[in-house]
């Protein structure tokens, strides 16, 4: 038996535009994520629904669907009783910041084997985002200068299996038009998910920078991610024919001038992930932060030779023989975002 209440409104209309609003998504998000990593929801997680930033253009509060964080390992265990290594003041994190889709008509992804790339997964909360590589531990001239993200070698978090997925320089949703007829909106598309998104990724850059005076450091390897309840369509143009084919992942990228110099800064983007691919994609990302901790106990290493100084950021690290000394410090690196 139907219930109605006094206005006319079915329990059963209610749950049908209930499901229609998305909202069950972001839930079933959420905990597709716990369920693929493991561990109970208050375990090491930091889940925060409907996560706030500052609109970096207009300084508006908007909000993004979820800020999911997980907790993969402290680097020691016990860092009260090896309070001077630098081990003991790094936790690493995995994060997600998630936009949701839902929709019956598909997106298409419009994709080219020449677009430019972007790092995905981003590291955040670095204590200095450039190194000087010592080439000879007492000698202070002889340095080999790298960014830190890649002496931890986070180039390759990005793929999977080798092999990195489809770049898409557009995103669009089909929509029906009078006369019945089938069009693509890109512009809807991008003030829908593409810009909020970017906007979200620059504003949690900002807020993980740490301070300079700071015991702890919250390293994040944040895959930003549209999941999507929807037809996903890649789009490419091989020999003048569009060729098209359902796909479970494309990487959406973008290069935004900024509003105050007009530079164009390094290009930036997230992955629209298909949510029956979700579990694989949490997998491969929980894969990544637990390799991502092994890196940075083997930087950090037991090396005598290391530098033990992390207000002034200098680390070191152990890598073989001849052994090697890193060098991370404010004055002799210059920072780079």
């Amino acid at each position: 038996m139907t219930q109605e209440h006094k206005n006319g409104v079915s329990v059963e209309e209610l749950r049908a535009a209930v499901l229609r609003s998305g909202y069950p998504l972001q839930g079933m998000v959420v905990d597709k994520l716990i369920e693929t990593i493991g561990g109970p929801a208050s375990a090491n997680w930091d889940i925060q629904e409907e996560w706030s930033f500052v609109d970096g253009d207009t300084n508006d509060v908007r909000q993004i669907d979820a800020l999911v964080s997980w907790q993969a390992s402290n680097l020691n265990p016990d860092p009260v009783a090896n309070f001077s290594d630098p081990s003991s003041f790094i936790r690493v994190h995995l994060t997600f910041l998630i936009e949701c889709i839902q929709s019956e008509l598909p997106y298409v992804a419009f994709t080219r084997e020449t677009a430019s790339g972007c790092r995905t997964p981003l590291l955040l909360g670095l204590p200095h985002e450039d190194l000087g590589l010592r080439i000879n531990a007492t000698d202070k001239t002889a340095t080999v200068g790298m960014s830190t993200k890649d002496a931890l070698g986070t180039y390759e978090f990005g793929s999977r299996c080798g092999q990195y997925p489809p770049v898409a320089v557009s995103i669009s949703k089909a929509q029906w038009i009078k006369g019945g007829h089938l069009e693509l909106s890109g512009q809807e598309t991008y003030r829908s998910l593409t810009l909020p998104m970017l906007k979200a990724i620059d504003y949690l850059k900002e807020s993980s920078r740490p301070s300079e005076q700071r015991m702890y450091y919250d390293l994040r390897l944040t895959f930003p991610i549209a999941v999507m309840r929807a037809p996903l369509f890649e789009a490419r143009v091989q020999n003048g024919a569009v060729q098209l084919a359902e796909v479970p992942l494309v990487r959406a990228v973008r290069s935004e001038p900024t509003s105050k110099t007009g530079r164009w800064p390094d290009t930036s983007g997230f992955d629209i992930v298909q949510y029956d691919f979700l579990a694989d994609y949490a997998q491969n990302a929980t894969n990544s932060v637990l390799e991502l901790v092994e890196r940075v106990k083997k930087f950090l290493g037991t090396d005598p030779y290391r530098h033990r100084d992390m207000g002034s950021g200098r680390i070191g690290f152990r890598s073989g023989s001849p052994r090697r000394a890193a060098s991370i410090s404010n004055n002799e690196t210059t920072s780079r975002s």
